[in-house]
């Protein structure tokens, strides 16, 4: 769900989404003899709600048309958020074996620079980060496309 708002030579979209994420793992059993290892089928179900707004802008640096694509943006993680496994060793109790927690609240940073390489090419550089309470996920991509 989005809308368009134009200022100037940017365009703002103040928008909203909501993503539901079903994680499911089966059960097993190792092939062992003195502490074989079962592991009980478990599944995960987390919903990510995000709010932000995305902008978009041209401009021109020495003649070159280059485009700024940002997003900035809160993302709330609500259901499953603590992902758990149930695990026995032969001869044992069952225990519970944790993984990392999902991030309950994000802050969301995009920003992305593209401009035209010779006729048809397209060069362009991003970056991503997500960080929250805990957590940080940094990302740098670079990519170029040709249109034939």
């Amino acid at each position: 769900m989005g809308y368009h708002i134009d200022y100037g030579n940017v365009k703002y979209e103040p928008f909203g989404n909501l993503a539901i994420v079903r994680q499911a793992g089966e059960s097993f059993v190792e092939n062992g003899n003195l502490a074989t290892l079962q592991v009980n089928s478990a599944s995960m179900n987390t919903s990510f709600s995000t709010l932000g707004v995305r902008a978009v802008s041209t401009f021109k640096v020495d003649g070159t048309n280059w485009t700024s694509q940002d997003t900035l943006g809160w993302r709330h993680a609500f259901g499953d958020t603590l992902p758990t496994s149930e695990m026995t060793l032969s001869g044992s109790s069952p225990f519970n074996v944790t993984g990392l927690p999902v991030t309950i609240n994000a802050a969301i940073l995009e920003l992305a620079l593209a401009a035209p390489v010779a006729r048809n090419g397209t060069l362009s550089v991003a970056y991503t980060g997500l960080v929250g309470s805990g957590m940080r996920n940094n990302a740098l991509r670079a990519n170029f496309g040709w249109k034939f």
